[in-house]
């Protein structure tokens, strides 16, 4: 427990919860739509400042995905795998290597695509089941820790970038 995050392994659930601490950002300050949501709220002793976001567990390889998009057309993707992680295998990485997936390079362009989206970003995924599935778990709209990886392959994300801005 590090004030940011409360974990529990509920044994009559079969899987781990992570509860986030969030604000909120419903405009009329709804604490939960379901019931199961509530009976959280009060057992955990959360308030309207402190709401949790509730994600399902999903053991499988981190996979990033680092891209840069000009009006929803990706210019350049870079697919990576989390070697190591510093917490118990999730989390911030400290070892990467490049990884091939056309999959999450199609659903990163889908993304951009659906989002218009111009500049750099970076896509978090584990890839998961039989057969294997990419599940998004988040999108950062910056550059990301392991941007020499990428460079050293041959993707330079900064100089394309200012290109970008610059034409």
């Amino acid at each position: 427990k590090n004030g940011s995050s409360i974990f529990h392994t509920g044994t009559a659930w079969g899987w781990t919860l992570r509860i986030e601490k969030i604000h909120v950002v419903d405009g009329e300050g709804r604490i939960g739509r379901r019931i199961a949501e509530l009976r959280l709220v009060e057992c955990f002793g959360l308030h309207n400042s402190a709401l949790p976001l509730i994600q399902q567990h999903i053991a499988g390889v981190q996979i990033g995905s680092c891209f840069i998009s000009d009006k929803g057309s990706i210019k350049a993707c870079f697919v990576e795998r989390y070697d190591r992680c510093k917490q118990a295998g999730f989390g911030t990485s400290v070892l990467r290597e490049p990884h091939s997936n056309g999959e999450i390079e199609e659903y990163t362009a889908a993304l951009c695509r659906e989002l218009n989206w111009t500049g750099v970003g970076h896509l978090d995924f584990i890839v998961a089941g039989s057969p294997p599935r990419p599940y998004l778990l988040e999108m950062n709209p910056r550059f990301w820790g392991a941007l020499n990886l990428a460079i050293q392959n041959g993707f330079n994300f900064p100089l394309a970038l200012i290109s970008l801005a610059i034409t």
